[in-house]
């Protein structure tokens, strides 16, 4: 398997399965937690647009192919787009705090021997939804009429991931 899935594979472990996921497993149903994999490739809506939903996103990245002879170094960006139930500050807070709590339970290398460097940056806390669409790599839910009626604020945790990738992998 590739870098970049398996990277995204262990950020989804720890917001599921790993120490701490309990924290995101209580508040997000499961039909509300977006992979994005084989399974999801045509999002379904929410069982229910009255609890949080969380989307794990790839945005990009960089890849230095100079970095050594046996290794290529990357930076990805892996988004987690978080809307709440409520408009109260204090929710929202709450979600990005659990996110948190479940993604620090596998630093600093989310598990993996190839990750050199993790960072986690908070983007804004909005009422906007339509700028957090276009954030989370342009994707147009089929519920979207239904959060725009609803009364939600939204939040944008970026991880930047540097991993490395052994060249005689590509060959």
């Amino acid at each position: 398997m590739n870098q970049w899935t398996n990277i995204l594979n262990r950020i989804w472990y720890y917001l599921e399965d790993g120490p701490q996921a309990s924290a995101i497993t209580q508040v997000f149903p499961a039909a509300n937690r977006y992979r994005y994999d084989s399974s999801q490739v045509e999002a379904l809506p929410p069982e229910n647009i009255s609890q949080p939903v969380l989307i794990v996103d790839q945005t990009g990245g960089q890849i230095d192919l100079d970095y050594s002879p046996t290794y290529i170094k990357a930076t990805e960006e892996y988004q987690i787009t978080v809307w709440s139930d409520s408009l109260e500050l204090e929710t929202i807070n709450d979600l990005r705090h659990r996110v948190l709590q479940a993604i620090n339970s596998g630093l600093p290398d989310l598990g993996l021997d190839n990750v050199l460097d993790i960072k986690l940056r908070t983007g804004r806390v909005t009422l906007s939804l339509d700028k957090i669409e276009r954030d989370a790599d342009g994707r147009l839910m089929q519920w979207r009429r239904e959060l725009h009626k609803s009364r939600q604020r939204a939040v944008l945790l970026e991880l930047i991931i540097t991993f490395l990738i052994d060249r005689s992998d590509l060959e």
